[in-house]
């Protein structure tokens, strides 16, 4: 009977970064063990996190059994994480993003494999899909949040590079190639929503209920988060899981480098069709 371990972390970040923290350890698993991940994250739970919106990646092969009291606390001492800020870095960042299309695919079979949505957790977002989606063919744009620019964040000072001018831009030469009948939008920022919509009218579509952070705002959504209801603060998780999945189920996407929600995205879609909007920005957690 092989041997079911109990993997406790708790993670103070977004939703995406918990994910790819599981990923990390899936990645690095012995094959000849089960594991269950018992991840708390109070910005979308009061709870283990992952039951809240996942189902148990071995679920099944665990059944009723008990789940036996072996802990691994720290995740890292697994191995360095997978997706790597330096010798793995062309993976992730920098400008020849994801060449290693092989390594990405690996990843992708992972997320297949072990990553369970429960039903409830995309039911409003695959609703959305079909009503706004089908028969069209559309340009997903996912725009990090101002805290990137912060002086907290991972691109303090150079908000220049990302303004709404400059996204428009490579919107219109994105168009020229996709020819897109809708812009589904995917962002945290209400100046975002704002400009956008004015610049594309009916193609502009957002997914509801969004919460935006207000215009001038530094402040990082999970840090709005951390004083509502655990009701409220799951719906937060549910809209950022819909917003990455309808990501990948555009026609062709421009995402953020800084994002974990883009990069999981990524790792949903079947195919390469996307390229990012912030190649210029030098994050600095990022190489």
């Amino acid at each position: 009977m092989k041997k079911v371990n109990i993997i406790k972390h708790s993670c103070t970040g977004g939703l995406g970064s918990t994910i790819m923290k599981l990923l990390h350890c899936l990645y690095y698993r012995d094959p000849n063990q089960l594991y269950y991940f018992d991840f708390y994250n109070s910005n979308y739970s009061d709870t283990n996190v992952w039951n809240t919106f996942f189902i148990q990646p071995f679920a099944k092969q665990i059944g009723t059994k008990e789940v036996q009291a072996n802990y691994i606390y720290d995740i890292w001492k697994m191995g360095d994480f997978f997706l790597g800020y330096g010798k793995e870095q062309d993976i992730k960042y920098g400008k020849f993003q994801f060449k290693n299309t092989d390594r990405v695919n690996e990843i992708r079979n992972l997320v297949n494999n072990f990553v369970f949505f429960k039903q409830e957790t995309l039911k409003h977002a695959i609703e959305f899909k079909d009503k706004h989606f089908n028969n069209q063919k559309v340009l997903g744009l996912h725009k990090r949040g101002s805290d990137m620019f912060s002086n907290r964040g991972h691109g303090y000072g150079q908000e220049h590079l990302l303004t709404i001018d400059n996204i428009k831009k490579i919107i219109d030469k994105t168009n020229k190639d996709v020819c897109f009948d809708k812009l589904f939008v995917a962002t945290d920022e209400q100046k975002t929503v704002t400009d956008l919509c004015k610049y594309y009218g009916e193609k502009f579509i957002l997914k509801q209920p969004t919460f935006l952070v207000p215009v001038n705002s530094t402040t990082s959504i999970q840090e709005l988060n951390r004083n509502l209801k655990e009701e409220e603060r799951k719906l937060r998780g549910l809209e950022m899981l819909g917003d990455a999945y309808l990501l990948s189920e555009c026609n062709f996407c421009l995402n953020s480098r800084g994002s974990n929600v883009s990069l999981l995205s990524i790792f949903l879609r079947k195919n390469f069709n996307f390229t990012f909007i912030d190649d210029d920005v030098n994050y600095w957690h990022l190489g």
